[in-house]
Order: structure tokens, then sequence, then C-alpha cells
């Protein structure tokens, strides 16, 4: 079955909740010498590791409140809307979900020129 997904002006998914399995934390979309692309779903109250090992963009599909904590640093509180796109440098963090709904979100990490054997 083909499925098609809309797309920003800057080439990245924006949204493609065809694709989108329900109760899944985190489920890598798309991967290739050039992006990895990977969903997030997280609970109100849990929590992920982000490695940070790329540069990335973080795309939000729901309104949420987050708690970012950097490797070495101080927590600090965000808020996002749905829609709002952050780029972000490599640095490895914990993310929690500090709201009451569903936190649902892209990551798109940039692997940079690439090549086939990545």
């Amino acid at each position: 079955m083909t499925r098609y997904c809309r797309f920003a002006p800057a080439l990245l998914l924006v949204s493609c909740s065809a694709l989108f399995a329900a109760g899944n934390t985190r489920v890598v979309r798309i991967h290739n010498y050039r992006v990895t692309v990977t969903e997030y779903k997280l609970a109100p109250g849990d929590s992920v590791s982000i490695e940070g090992r790329l540069p990335e963009a973080r795309i939000y599909l729901a309104d949420a409140a987050f708690e970012i904590t950097p490797q070495g640093g101080e927590t600090r509180s965000v808020t996002v809307k749905r829609g709002d796109v952050i780029f972000n440098m490599p640095q490895p963090r914990g993310v929690k979900n500090a709201g009451s709904s569903e936190a649902h979100f892209l990551r798109v990490e940039f692997s940079g020129k690439g090549s086939p054997d990545n």
C-alpha cells in the first residue's frame, strides 16, 4: 500500500499520521545515509535518553511540556506547540514529558554529506 506524507519547504517530514502505530515510544521511521527520522510518543511522566551525536531537528506533532537535562547541565523546562521545529546541536540529553497529555514528536538526525556506507 502506498502512503503519502506532507513535507515542509525544508523537506522535513512534518505529518505522516498514516504511518504512526499507537503505543510505540520510539520507532525509527526513516534511516539512510543522510537522515534518520525517529518518532517518539511519551506518556505523561515518561522520559527518554537521547544520544545527541548528530545535529538534529525536532518536529512537534502535539502541544507538550518537557523537562530537558543536557549531559552535565541543568534541567530546563520547555513548552512547545504543534508544528514547532527546534534545531539542536549534538549533545546527549534526557527528555521528560512534564505535561498532562501524550507528547508526540519526530527527531530528524542529519548525517552530513554521508555515504552509502554509513
